[in-house]
C-alpha cells in the first residue's frame, strides 16, 4: 500500500478510536494487529459471554463454527464476507446440537454491545 493511501487511513482510523473512547467510554487496547494469534474474532471473549448468557458449550460450539466458516471463506471478496458476517450479528445463528432442538444464538450486535458494557467496555477498535 503506497504512503499516499495509508495516511488518509490512519487519520480515519484515529477518528473512529476517538469516537469509541472520547464518545461511546470504551477503552482503547491498542493496535492489535501484530499481536501473536490475532484474529478477527476474539473467542475467548465470546465464549464467556454466550457462557454467561446460558448457551451450552455445545451450542456455542456450533455457533462459533459457523461465525468462523461465514469470516474466513475463501473465494468472497472482503464486503461478502463483511456482510455474511454481519447477517449472524444481527439475526444471530441458528444451531442445531440434537435432533428436532433449533436453537438460535444470539450473536447480534446488541448482545455484543451488553458484552462490553458488562466488561468494562474492554473490546478493542479494529485496526488493519
Amino acid at each position: 500500500m503506497s504512503e499516499e493511501i495509508g495516511k488518509p487511513e490512519r487519520v480515519t482510523q484515529q477518528r473512529v478510536i476517538e469516537l469509541f473512547t472520547q464518545q461511546l467510554g470504551y477503552r482503547y487496547l491498542g493496535d492489535w494487529s501484530e499481536r501473536e494469534g490475532n484474529h478477527c474474532i476474539e473467542e475467548g471473549l465470546l465464549t464467556a459471554h454466550l457462557a454467561r448468557q446460558g448457551y451450552s458449550p455445545a451450542h456455542i460450539s456450533a455457533a462459533l463454527h459457523r461465525l468462523r466458516a461465514e469470516a474466513l471463506l475463501h473465494g468472497r471478496t472482503l464486503y461478502a464476507d463483511n456482510q455474511a458476517v454481519y447477517q449472524l450479528l444481527r439475526y444471530g445463528v441458528s444451531v442445531k446440537v440434537l435432533a428436532g432442538q433449533l436453537l438460535v444464538v444470539e450473536l447480534r450486535v446488541e448482545s455484543v454491545a451488553e458484552a462490553a458494557a458488562n466488561h468494562g467496555r474492554q473490546h478493542r477498535v479494529s485496526r488493519r
